[in-house]
């Protein structure tokens, strides 16, 4: 990290659209931390005052669940201060749930820079299949980038369920990449849930509300 803001800061840092700073929660040394990302800041400031920067407070399962609230509200207080003129976001995240793939999804929706029109179009297209909601999934990783209709948000537990099950299908045919998943069909008590490719670098889920399509 001393060579990265030390005489490599220009390099390190010029041109930068993101910064994704992971806290960990175990850390004993809590104050280097916060001076270490405030050196990073202060060289985003002078090199590219235009990032966007996203801080993960991770390992957050390891806090007992009465405490969480209060650690995340800590975090908060003590880096917002450091974080004035700039884009931020904070992600509570953990390896065991979707808060890592929550907190990666809405930092690729943050960086598409026609996000406005990619829905407009999408919206589209979900009212010609007359879909209840219509999600836009990266092909490589699966990632959300958008979706409209239903709940306007960019995670929930159905997409996780939605990657983890297309994951297991690959698996079980050695094929260990989302790339060449063809299409799958899944059916939900009234709901068709119906996910294949779209574009060159994306699939598309499209949920209808109607148990006879």
């Amino acid at each position: 990290m001393e060579g990265y803001t030390g005489n490599r800061r220009d390099y390190v840092f010029s041109g930068v659209e993101v910064l994704i700073y992971v806290f960990d929660v175990e850390s004993d040394s809590r104050e280097n931390d916060f001076q270490v990302f405030k050196e990073c800041l202060d060289n985003l400031a002078e090199f590219s005052p235009a990032a966007k920067v996203f801080c993960l407070i991770h390992k957050i399962d390891l806090v007992r669940p009465s405490d969480k609230a209060r650690v995340i509200e800590e975090y908060k207080e003590d880096l917002t201060p450091l974080l004035e003129g700039f884009y931020h976001e904070f992600f509570a995240t953990t390896i065991w749930n979707f808060t890592l793939y929550q907190a990666w999804s809405c930092i690729v929706y943050r960086l598409i820079p026609n996000i406005a029109r990619i829905e407009a179009y999408l919206e589209q297209f979900r009212k010609l299949c007359e879909a209840v909601e219509v999600v836009l999934f990266e092909k490589s990783t699966f990632l959300v980038v958008t979706n409209v209709g239903g709940k306007r948000q960019l995670v929930d537990s159905r997409y996780v369920q939605i990657s983890e099950t297309i994951k297991n299908y690959n698996q079980k045919r050695n094929n260990w990449t989302y790339s060449k998943f063809s299409e799958l069909e899944l059916r939900d008590g009234n709901s068709v849930l119906f996910i294949q490719p779209f574009t060159a670098s994306t699939f598309v889920l499209v949920i209808v509300d109607d148990p006879d399509t």
